[in-house]
Order: structure tokens, then sequence, then C-alpha cells
């Protein structure tokens, strides 16, 4: 090569693919150039950025590596996401799904692959999805509502506009949509049978027969109430069944509390304690529910009667002799006792008015 050719080489500027090379192996080796240390991963933590700060921790040469606490950054990322699913729940729940997808998809860009994030998406349509199929169900109802209601109105507008060319399209126009509007929905109510949803069904099918008559929506609903009939027979079998069973359990359970009650009772009694008797005689016939015990309970009550007789006899007589013997506060107490099982008995009730009006008369006299 001569010297001219040399000359003009070396004066020539460099192509241009020759610069972005040159470029591109600038920034490339700049990069594998960049420090690794601790100081990058705990910017990337603070910048939520878990799983780039974790394999970037792997790469740090250990001196490094000892400078961070691998724990306080699984601990953040831990906070980090337990945050992350409570406010995406909560967008969730007040139906905005919008905020929540969004919330999502930074998580996911954070730390992607993250199994409960996964989840948390897919929670999230099938929410999406729910909303949605009861925003149109409960379009689809009032629109079928609206066209039945609308058609008497035509009816008998057609009396009076009926040859009127813009009534005539309105008319046809509405009672295609009417039919239209039927076989959507008589459709979606055999869908939502076949799945089991009975009552949904049952409206859907309802609405749609009211639109426009149709045999199969008929022969649907009479499937309806038959199965429905049906089960309702069933459970009322079962009801009872129950019911039978828990009335046996009951009556045992009564009998068992009422054999004890007796026992109590027949102490009672034959200790004199009147007012317990009565008690225990009045527990035990409301367990009497089917009325068996009835004979034994009136011949029991007449025994406590008798008993209250002659106990209140002797009792009066004793308080009587007391008071004789100028013992007004024993016979006062006597007689009081015997209040507790005669408490309207007069003649025991005039004995202690006018012991303790004697009583008081005396203290007064004393006392002067």
């Amino acid at each position: 090569m001569n010297a001219t050719c040399k000359t003009i080489i070396k004066n020539s500027p460099p192509p241009k693919t020759l610069l972005l090379g040159l470029c591109f192996f600038f920034i490339t080796a700049c990069a594998i150039l960049e420090p690794k240390t601790a100081a990058n991963v705990n910017t990337l933590v603070d910048q939520q950025e878990f799983e780039k700060a974790l394999s970037l921790y792997k790469k740090l040469p250990p001196e490094e590596q000892k400078q961070i606490k691998l724990k306080n950054i699984e601990k953040a990322q831990s906070r980090y996401l337990s945050t992350l699913l409570k406010n995406v729940s909560k967008k969730q729940k007040s139906s905005a799904f919008y905020q929540a997808q969004s919330l999502l998809a930074d998580g996911n860009k954070k730390m992607p692959n993250n199994e409960k994030i996964d989840q948390a998406l897919l929670a999230l349509d099938k929410a999406i999805n729910q909303y949605n199929s009861k925003y149109q169900l409960q379009h689809d109802y009032s629109y079928a509502k609206f066209l039945i209601e609308e058609k008497p109105l035509l009816d008998k507008l057609q009396a009076s506009q009926g040859e009127e060319r813009h009534f005539k399209k309105r008319f046809k126009t509405q009672a295609t949509s009417r039919k239209e509007h039927s076989l959507h929905l008589g459709e979606k109510g055999l869908s939502s049978l076949k799945k089991g949803h009975s009552k949904t069904a049952a409206k859907q099918l309802y609405l749609a027969d009211k639109l426009h008559h149709d045999p199969r929506w008929q022969k649907a609903l009479t499937q309806i109430n038959k199965t429905g009939s049906d089960k309702r027979r069933q459970q009322n079998r079962r009801q009872k069944k129950i019911d039978q069973q828990q009335k046996a359990k009951l009556t045992k359970r009564h009998k068992d509390e009422m054999a004890a009650l007796k026992i109590t009772f027949n102490k009672a009694l034959n200790a004199k304690n009147i007012p317990k008797s009565r008690r225990l005689l009045t527990e035990i016939k409301n367990l009497d529910v089917d009325g068996s015990q009835k004979k034994w309970i009136k011949n029991k009550k007449q025994l406590i009667h008798k008993a209250s007789e002659k106990q209140l006899s002797q009792d009066l007589d004793q308080g009587k002799k007391q008071y004789s013997n100028g013992d007004i506060d024993g016979a006062i107490k006597t007689w009081k006792n015997a209040q507790k099982y005669a408490p309207n008995n007069a003649e025991l009730n005039e004995h202690i008015r006018r012991a303790e009006t004697f009583q008081a008369r005396f203290k007064s006299l004393n006392n002067k």
C-alpha cells in the first residue's frame, strides 16, 4: 500500500457501525465492571426489589456478604407480601378490582413467580367473574321485568295507534325483543338447573315463560316444582323423625329426673317439710308432659294437704301454750314458721297479729 492510500485511511472518519459497536462494548464493560457491594443490595431492598437483592447477594464476595443479614431481607420481603395481600383483599371486598389488579401487578414485578401472589391473582379473577355474572344476572332480570310490564301497555295502544307506521315498527321490535330475551333467559335457566341451582333456574325460567311461552320452560318449571315438593316431603319426614327421637330422649330424661324428684319428695314429706314438698311436687307436675303421673300427683297433693293441716294444728297448739306461759317471742316464732306452709290461714295470722300487738305494748310500758 502506497503512502497516499495510508494517508487517506488515516484521515477518514470511522464507519457508524464501528462507533455503535464500540459504544455497546463500553457500556457492557462498565456494567460488568460495576462493583458488587452490600450497599447495592440494601438499595434494592429499600426499593422493594427483593428478588434482585437476593440474586445480587449471592454474587457478592464473602466479605461483602458478611455485612448483610439475609434474615432481614427475608423479613422485609415477608412484611411487604403480607401488607400487599391485605391491601388487595380490602380492595377486592370493596369491588375496587382495577386497583387490586394494579397492586398485584406491581407485586408480581417485584416478586415474580411468588406462589401467594399467583393465588391472589386467581382469586381476584374469580371474584371479578362472579361480580360480572351477578351484575349481568340483575340486568337480565330488570330488562325482562321491563319487557313484561310494557307488553300490556303496547297491547292497549295497538287499538288506537295500530295503523301508524312508527307504532307498528315499535310493536314488532318489542315483540322480537321479548322472544329473544325469553330464549336467552330460558337457556340460562336450563343451564342453571343442570348445575343444581334450582332457585336461580326457577326465576330465570319463570321470566322466560312470561316473556314468550315455550313448552321447554314449562316442562323445566314443572320438574323444579316436583323436585321441590319431593325435597320438602323428604325434609318433613326427616324433621318428623328427628322430632320423635328428641321427644323420646326428652321423655326418658324427664322420667329419670322425675324418679329422682320422687325420692327427694318422699324424704321431704316424711320430714314434714311442707314448703319443699310442694315445690318438688310442682316440678314433678311440670315434667309430666304425657299426664302419666296425674293420679300419683293428685294422691301426693292430698297427702301434703293432710300433713299441712296436721302440722298447722300442732303448731297452733304449741304457740298457744307458749303464749299462755308468757313466752311471747317463742309463740310468735312458732306461728311464723307455720306461716311458711300456711300463709293464708286466717286463724294463724290473727294469732300473730295479736301477739305482736301485745308485745309492742308490753315493751312500750316497760320503756316508760
